[in-house]
């Protein structure tokens, strides 16, 4: 063999390097998708019978890879609107991140964070779950895999929330719930001012099924409805039933009165839970700082996204303060972004998480119940980026809106 068969071999050998191509953000497609629930949700702020949330749509110049994401304002709980996340995405998200590179996407939240308002948390953190959509399909990982090597959770039982409703009406649709498969429920109270009333609900719950805390889970949920004289009430009529939840029974910026219910509750082996009192990173470090609530409700949309829900569900933990799962009336995408950090979060509380938006509508933009099995325990997707497929069709079907920011 000469010497030049010899290089001609070698070269043979040697297979070609595919390089990926840079991706950067070329457009946004914004849409506002509303969706009827099945049934008339009631809370302490009025009674709701369908849900509007905005998508977007992130595109990049590489075809086929694009990212979803959502917000989810409810005007009742956030300052947010459909008018505000539209026009903070349009005027200044979307001039700042255009042709950047959106595989950066910690980069990218810095520079939100710098020169967007705080107020906007919702607008921006849609943008970041739809880059963590890109990134986990580049990489060809789901997310949960890119945000840690460490998986802590792959199957999560189901949450199922009640409006704020007669007993009549919680007998039934706990027989319903129960027979379906459920086990953790919330009662939304707040809106009935009898505290009496609603004291009979919870023990009409224990009645039904047994103790609280081994066949059945309860969280009760007043929503900011309460005066502190209500809710010191509500917690001392409970005595003697176990392991119950009590989230936001005040307003949100009662902390003192929020620290002494905290006590309350830990006398009489209760946990309480903060929502509306931690939404901003700011209000959480606060919270924890000053040791105020047991457990922290934390929502992918209200947080701001996938990178600050992980960065807040790593500070609960250094500082030994549990995680509830919730949503605000989700639409598959944020529920695919809330699963991905729960499933590399520790420290969660041992009861049902809310992962259950999608059955309460009459309809929904993916495939997300797909994951849900008949024991209403949810899964993790094991496809790339949020792992699940938006069915474009009913994204259009279902808006009312649509821009597209080029």
């Amino acid at each position: 063999m000469t010497a030049l068969q010899k290089i001609e071999d070698l070269l043979s050998e040697i297979k070609p390097v595919r390089t990926k191509p840079n991706v950067y953000i070329t457009s946004i497609e914004l849409y506002v998708v509303t969706i009827p629930f099945v049934r008339p949700y009631r809370t302490a702020v009025g009674t709701r019978v369908h849900q509007s949330n905005v998508i977007c749509k992130i595109n990049t110049n590489v075809r086929q890879l694009f990212g979803f994401g959502e917000a989810c304002p409810v005007r009742i709980f956030t300052e947010e609107t459909i008018d505000s996340i539209f026009r903070a995405t349009k005027e200044e998200i979307f001039p700042l991140i255009k042709h950047k590179d959106a595989l950066d996407v910690d980069g990218i939240e810095q520079l939100l964070a710098q020169h967007v308002d705080e107020f906007h948390i919702m607008a921006k953190g849609m943008i970041n779950m739809a880059l963590w959509d890109i990134f986990g399909k580049y990489h060809e990982k789901p997310i949960y895999e890119c945000l840690s090597d460490s998986v802590c959770h792959t199957r999560i039982p189901l949450l199922y929330p009640f409006g704020d409703q007669s007993i009549e009406e919680d007998t039934r649709m706990l027989r319903e719930k129960m027979g379906q498969g459920f086990r953790t429920f919330m009662l939304k109270m707040g809106c009935n001012q009898d505290i009496e009333y609603q004291l009979r609900r919870i023990q009409n719950v224990q009645k039904l099924f047994g103790p609280i805390g081994e066949n059945i889970f309860l969280v009760v949920d007043a929503n900011q409805g309460y005066t502190m004289q209500q809710a010191q009430q509500l917690i001392d009529g409970c005595q003697g039933i176990k392991n119950l939840v009590f989230e936001q029974p005040v307003r949100y910026n009662e902390y003192q009165n929020l620290k002494k219910l905290k006590q309350q509750c830990l006398r009489h082996g209760f946990m309480l839970s903060l929502d509306e009192t931690v939404q901003s990173m700011s209000a959480v470090r606060y919270a924890l700082e000053h040791e105020i609530g047991s457990v922290f409700s934390v929502k992918v949309s209200k947080n701001g996204g996938i990178t600050n829900l992980r960065s807040i569900a790593k500070l609960c933990h250094a500082k030994q303060v549990k995680c509830l799962f919730n949503s605000m009336a989700e639409f598959g995408i944020a529920q695919s972004a809330l699963l991905n950090v729960i499933a590399v979060t520790p420290n969660i509380v041992d009861i049902g998480h809310c992962f259950m938006s999608t059955l309460r509508f009459k309809d929904d933009i993916t495939d997300f119940k797909s994951l849900i099995d008949e024991q209403k325990i949810v899964r993790l997707s094991k496809k790339p980026g949020l792992g699940v497929a938006v069915n474009e069709d009913k994204l259009v079907e279902f808006s009312c809106k649509y821009e597209k920011l080029a």
